[in-house]
């Protein structure tokens, strides 16, 4: 049959069936792209699809992370705001309680309470205090008012802490002003504590 066809063309056998061979090869060829590009689209979209699903499913685990993080870094602060009001109440009561521990004592039991005996406080008795908490005070007798607490600190038009007379004059600093000085110091140095430990437990992943 096919050989008919090719003499009717005026196409001799030879040519005929090589061009047949060609022909064949191309169909071939035509019908491997397809099914290679067809493979190859499919390949891609699944990688696209498993991209697309890894990228979503980091996000999610990020956000949940991030809500973690978020959710404990409320917690210590709602912690670290709960030591600061207990602090504040201690110092108050502490306070309130300067009066009692300071004015008198008992001797021995069962004596009565009796003033506490005079112990004055000189001028370079206070200063030093106050210069120890990096306040640096007038010179007498503007330091003989009371001790210093959390004022910022006061500029000085001389020395201070030199060993002469003025510095053993007496000053009105009683031991209940000390006591009170020391009760508010210590409040401030044990919140700036707790908010350096909260800021250490919160860069160690710690919880309260």
């Amino acid at each position: 049959m096919i050989a008919r066809i090719l003499s009717w063309l005026g196409i001799d056998a030879a040519t005929g069936w090589f061009l047949l061979v060609v022909l064949a090869g191309l169909g071939g060829y035509a019908q491997g792209h397809a099914y290679a590009s067809a493979q190859g689209e499919a390949r891609h979209n699944d990688y696209v699809a498993q991209q697309n699903q890894a990228t979503a499913t980091a996000l999610v685990n990020h956000m949940r992370a991030l809500q973690v993080e978020q959710e404990r870094g409320d917690e210590l602060s709602l912690a670290l705001l709960a030591s600061h009001a207990e602090r504040a109440k201690l110092s108050d009561d502490l306070k309130k309680r300067v009066p009692h521990v300071s004015t008198v004592y008992i001797e021995k039991p069962g004596a009565a309470p009796v003033p506490l005996p005079d112990r004055p406080f000189t001028v370079g008795w206070v200063r030093d205090y106050n210069a120890a908490l990096g306040l640096r005070m007038p010179e007498a007798p503007a330091a003989t008012g009371s001790v210093a607490r959390t004022s910022p600190e006061l500029s000085s038009s001389g020395p201070f802490g030199g060993a002469d007379a003025a510095d053993l004059t007496r000053s009105t600093v009683s031991q209940a002003d000390v006591l009170t000085a020391h009760h508010d110091n210590a409040a401030i140095c044990r919140k700036i504590e707790a908010q350096l430990n909260a800021i250490l437990d919160l860069d160690e992943g710690k919880s309260p």
